[in-house]
């Protein structure tokens, strides 16, 4: 395994620059990049999407870059999962930003809590 160069510093870590520069330093040289696009990468665009089916009002969480795009796909039935259960209406869209920021939510929507907030953003089962 190949390291990078350590430059040995009497500074302590809090004047570091940032992270990627402390990951320049101290992470194996195959690592290093990982932590530069990490905090470099500006073109993540993540969305976090809740979509409501018509035929038995059960939802669905994901993730997409495209969510209209993502939503169409569902209801052509290229998800195999939920399919059957097309079609799907669009109830919840925020926009997050990193993939693993994005996981983060749909985890968080998928739990319990996060299931009864969307169940109470869907104002047509109120009215019925």
């Amino acid at each position: 395994m190949k390291f990078a160069k350590i430059k040995l510093r009497s500074e302590p870590i809090e004047n570091f620059r940032s992270h990627s520069a402390i990951a320049q330093r101290y992470l194996p040289a195959g690592r290093q990049g990982a932590a530069n696009a990490q905090s470099m990468n500006l073109d993540e665009r993540y969305f976090v999407y809740a979509i409501k089916s018509q035929r038995d009002k059960r939802i669905y969480v994901g993730m997409s870059e495209d969510v209209e795009k993502r939503v169409n796909a569902h209801n052509r039935g290229e998800t195999k999962s939920i399919k059957p259960f097309r079609p799907w209406k669009l109830i919840y869209k925020k926009f997050i930003g990193t993939r693993a920021q994005a996981r983060k939510e749909e985890k968080r929507l998928k739990s319990g809590y996060g299931k009864e907030f969307l169940k109470s953003l869907d104002l047509d089962d109120k009215t019925k």
